[in-house]
């Protein structure tokens, strides 16, 4: 078990990072060059190139941003967290699901007793 209140206050600090950004930007792409210039940011791909306020991006550590990434990169995010806090003793395994659209989410589940991150389809 672990305290829902404690749980839903750290998944709403990292979800409140991502929310209300123009892009979330992977970070560690091969297709996607990120070059930030002063307050804007370069973004190139696949030939093409596009400027944005670096303050409305999000660039995140995952080579694509679709919703199994984004589930990982929140799983990566709240372990730390929920660890530092001592909520994690008694849990087995965390899972975190993001819906992408209607019946579809990507999901990213961590055995905490080996650390072994697996992904899920639901």
């Amino acid at each position: 078990m672990v305290d829902f209140v404690l749980l839903n206050e750290l998944a709403a600090e990292i979800c409140a990072q991502l929310n209300d950004k123009v892009l979330l930007l992977p970070g560690r792409s091969e297709e996607v060059a990120l070059h930030e210039e002063g307050d804007q940011l370069q973004v190139a791909s696949y030939g093409k190139a596009f400027t944005f306020p670096a303050a409305n991006c999000a660039v995140l550590p995952v080579s694509n941003t679709t919703a199994e990434m984004l589930a990982w990169y929140i799983l990566d995010s709240l372990v730390p967290r929920l660890e530092a806090r001592n909520a994690l003793k008694n849990v087995a395994t965390l899972q975190v699901a993001v819906e992408e659209a209607d019946h579809q989410w990507g999901i990213r589940r961590r055995n905490l007793s080996s650390g072994v991150a697996t992904d899920g389809r639901a």
